[in-house]
């Protein structure tokens, strides 16, 4: 009876390292959550700020041409003289 009793707890406690072992290797460390969390941040950021550069980038009153300096748009676009793509102006 005393040895059913050691090989069943042998059994349950060999069960219950393989249950933790698998519920760490499925559900990831900290470690690899906080990369993966830095990443996601990372990607968000660089979202924010390219959206931010294009904002001040169309936020420019006028449009010229760089070959053309008396061509002057209000938008972004080509030059109807060259076809060469607008810039924004500096004044």
């Amino acid at each position: 009876m005393k040895k059913r009793l050691v090989i069943i707890t042998i059994i349950l406690f060999i069960c219950l390292l393989i249950v933790v072992w698998l519920h760490g290797k499925y559900t990831g460390s900290e470690a690899a959550r906080s990369k993966t969390v830095k990443k996601i941040d990372h990607k968000i950021s660089t979202i924010e700020n390219s959206a931010a550069d294009e904002q001040k980038q169309t936020s420019a009153k006028n449009y010229v041409c760089p070959k053309h300096p008396s061509v002057i748009q209000s938008q972004h676009g080509k030059c109807p003289r060259c076809g060469e793509t607008l810039i924004p102006s500096e004044d």
